[in-house]
């Protein structure tokens, strides 16, 4: 990476009125259990969110408006076999519960198949459904995602197998991925990996500091969380070929992944209130909601909004200091 690249990277960071903020989404989830109102402030950057089916959140009657859904709807067709095939295509039949979609009818594939305990497929078995199930869906106007396979190498190895075992019947629209590590080079040259190996768009439907080397691995501080995301979402917001990107951590129960990564104040944890951590707010922009003490499904909750925060404070915490800490990662961003 060369100084200049890094001082261009800085000052893009720095010039957020200059941004198209339409990238971050939720990868949700809760259901209608917490609000998705902290995420709703005024300017939020938020613009979806996912809940790993194909089925859209949808808030019951009686719920405060607090539980209403406020962000377009992205589908997913999580397995390859029947347990997961049948129920997508009644979605589909079903034009997935007349939810608000994306603008561009975005679809995504498989979650992790190359990993068991997760979606667990073969390439040819993926293959085949996706023939049967999600190709289809480009003639009827959806753009449609690949399968999301991990950061591993055997995450990669996975997808050019699937490619192979497509035989030029799946054509994605854009690649999805995941990643959990803890370095921002690391995470940036993998995600350029992925666009110089297959050219298409990319979405990054998975993200967290994880140490995921084994048990007693070093995990990251609050600090170094905070330090990763500034880097690495001010340079998908730089690079066109980034089109979305979706942070592991609007839940409560962070399923094995550092809870640091959380969003969500962990003194609303008991009542789920929705209401976001300081790391909730820089991500999605502004703060939509004051309801720690709060609780419920009722009209007790309150809700209240601010604007745009202040992201030179945000973005770039330490001041020049941290941008020169980003200078010494020289070689290793872009």
């Amino acid at each position: 990476m060369t100084r200049l690249a890094v001082v261009s990277c800085l000052a893009l960071a720095s010039q957020v009125d200059g941004y198209n903020w339409t990238k971050p989404g939720l990868a949700w989830p809760n259901s209608y259990y917490v609000p998705m109102a902290g995420f709703d402030g005024n300017n939020t950057l938020i613009s979806s969110y996912y809940n790993w089916s194909p089925s859209p959140a949808i808030t019951p009657k009686g719920y405060s408006s607090l539980y209403a859904v406020p962000f377009p709807f992205i589908p997913m067709l999580w397995g390859c076999n029947a347990t997961y095939t049948d129920p997508f295509q009644s979605a589909v039949d079903s034009n997935f519960s007349n939810a608000m979609l994306t603008s561009d009818r975005v679809v995504l594939g498989f979650n992790e198949p190359d990993i068991t305990g997760q979606s667990d497929c073969s390439p040819s078995d993926a293959a085949s459904a996706w023939k049967t199930y999600l190709e289809p869906l480009r003639s009827k106007g959806y753009r449609v995602g690949s399968p999301a396979v991990s950061s591993g190498t055997a995450g990669k190895e996975w997808l050019e197998d699937w490619f192979e075992a497509c035989g030029g019947g799946c054509n994605p629209n854009f690649i999805a991925l995941h990643w959990y590590d803890i370095d921002a080079g690391d995470f940036i040259d993998h995600v350029k990996d992925y666009y110089q190996t297959w050219n298409k768009s990319l979405w990054v439907t998975e993200f967290a500091v994880q140490n995921f080397t084994g048990t007693g691995a070093t995990q990251a501080t609050l600090s170094q969380i905070n330090q990763f995301m500034d880097v690495v979402v001010a340079w998908m917001e730089t690079v066109e070929y980034v089109e979305r990107y979706f942070w592991f951590g609007a839940m409560y129960d962070m399923q094995g992944v550092n809870p640091l990564n959380c969003l969500f104040d962990s003194a609303g944890e008991a009542k789920r209130t929705g209401a976001l951590n300081s790391l909730g707010v820089k991500y999605a922009g502004s703060n939509g909601s004051l309801t720690l003490a709060s609780g419920g499904h009722g009209n007790q909750a309150s809700s209240a909004t601010a604007g745009r925060p202040d992201f030179a404070r945000l973005i770039w915490p330490a001041g020049m200091s941290f941008a020169l800490g980003i200078l010494g990662i020289l070689g290793l961003v872009i």
